[in-house]
């Protein structure tokens, strides 16, 4: 992976999904679980929890990079929120997230990122928490939330960042929305 363009969430709302995390036992979070060629550990460190807009492979940077430059909201992003409807474990029992349904106007900002600067989605709208080879540890955690956290619930986005992810990953740059 080259670079990615994710939505980050408001200080109050990082700390409600800390607390998720905390209650439910996860000591380390995992952001970006399935990352290709990434070192996840440095990449924690970094990230803040957020979902994915776009992400765009090594290959692909001179392009998307420039095309990300260029870039200009088409309009003001009038509701800033997601609903997280619930929590999820991935068919193989490794990944634990938080559901997201977007608000229309961040759907259609996504759909402006993958048209205008380029690269893919995530596959899904989710908020990564925890990735682990440990099946019946993910279970518990999985579990927990279900039990623990009253769903549905929303966060605000605050801005959308964007990161390096190949080796190192750094911050790149800040757009407020």
């Amino acid at each position: 992976m080259g670079h990615t363009i994710v939505a980050v969430f408001s200080e109050d709302d990082k700390s409600t999904i800390e607390t998720i995390c905390r209650n439910a036992g996860i000591a380390t979070p995992n952001k970006i679980p399935l990352g290709k060629k990434c070192d996840r550990k440095a990449a924690d460190q970094v990230l803040p929890y957020h979902i994915t807009m776009v992400h765009w492979a090594k290959e692909d940077d001179a392009v998307c990079l420039k095309n990300a430059e260029e870039f200009r909201f088409s309009k003001d992003v009038g509701n800033h929120s997601v609903s997280v409807t619930g929590c999820g474990l991935s068919t193989d029992g490794t990944f634990v997230y938080l559901q997201v349904k977007p608000a229309p106007d961040i759907a259609a900002l996504r759909e402006e990122l993958l048209k205008e600067v380029g690269g893919k989605p995530s596959g899904f709208w989710h908020i990564s928490l925890a990735f682990d080879k440990d099946r019946e540890k993910m279970e518990r955690f999985y579990q927990s939330i279900k039990e623990n956290v009253t769903f549905p619930f929303s966060l605000k986005i605050d801005a959308l960042e964007m990161y390096h992810i190949w080796k190192p990953t750094k911050f790149v740059s800040r757009y407020k929305i």
